[in-house]
């Protein structure tokens, strides 16, 4: 797939016409970045106060980071959790020594953090509070939580729009 976006107007055009509409950006096509700075299609420089809402904090392309990459890129890109690696037990155990914290868990996203917070919450409130509702909220959580591709269903009622509210009644 190689496609050359020429405009603005061009890229704002085509995720009209293709795009799941889940999000209102800004009318900005934004094509590079480095360090502090981004660019738009048209060559306009800004600054990037939002650093993709925190998951750039170190800015665009930095050096360090982007070597780190290319060197673990050139062993082993990711697994899944269904097997260990030989890198999570190591920043696992950093983490936890850095910070006087008895576990770690590494996320790879923020509904991946919330939901396991909602979990978190719902099990606590089982096992200290242990009342009959919570009882009842964690056996239907533990039935939604079996397929990975329902794991995400705790943030639905927090984060889906009102209008969207009434497919998933009870959440």
């Amino acid at each position: 797939m190689e496609a050359t976006i020429s405009s603005s107007q061009e890229a704002i055009e085509l995720e009209e016409k293709y795009g799941a509409h889940n999000y209102h950006p800004l009318p900005v096509v934004l094509n590079k970045g480095e360090g502090v700075f981004l660019w738009d299609v048209e060559g306009k420089r800004y600054y990037d106060f939002l650093s993709a809402y925190s998951a750039v904090n170190q800015g665009h392309g930095h050096p360090r980071i982007i070597n780190a990459l290319i060197d673990q890129a050139k062993e082993l890109t990711l697994t899944s959790r269904a097997f260990y690696n030989d890198k999570l037990g190591v920043a696992e155990k950093y983490v936890c020594e850095t910070f006087g914290y008895d576990k770690a868990l590494f996320m790879n996203s923020g509904a991946e953090a919330n939901e396991s917070a909602i979990k978190l919450a719902r099990k606590w409130g089982y096992l200290k509070k242990e009342s009959q509702i919570m009882r009842q909220s964690l056996l239907r959580l533990k039935e939604f939580s079996r397929p990975y591709h329902n794991y995400y269903f705790g943030l639905n009622g927090s984060a889906c729009p009102e209008k969207f509210w009434s497919f998933y009644a009870g959440f």
